[in-house]
């Protein structure tokens, strides 16, 4: 679950399970900066999820993604 507690810039949530999108939430905009802590949005997926990439707003819609696609998921080390 998230919320956007002082966030500066909306987003585009895609949930992913094992590197497959199984759920979307678009266009998540900035919070009113005047709105209490226990007033702000939350957002979740609809089922379980073990990622969340956070995109810049616009990504979903630029991208044309769509509940399972995939993501090929890699590790790197610097």
């Amino acid at each position: 679950q998230f919320w956007m507690k002082e966030m500066l810039f909306d987003l585009d949530f895609v949930w992913l399970l094992n590197g497959v999108v199984v759920d979307l939430t678009a266009n998540v905009k900035t919070p009113d900066p005047n709105l209490s802590l226990d007033s702000l949005p939350t957002y979740s997926p609809r089922r379980p999820v073990n990622m969340v990439l956070e995109l810049p707003v616009g990504s979903i819609d630029s991208w044309h993604l769509q509940v399972g696609d995939r993501f090929e998921l890699f590790a790197s080390s610097f």
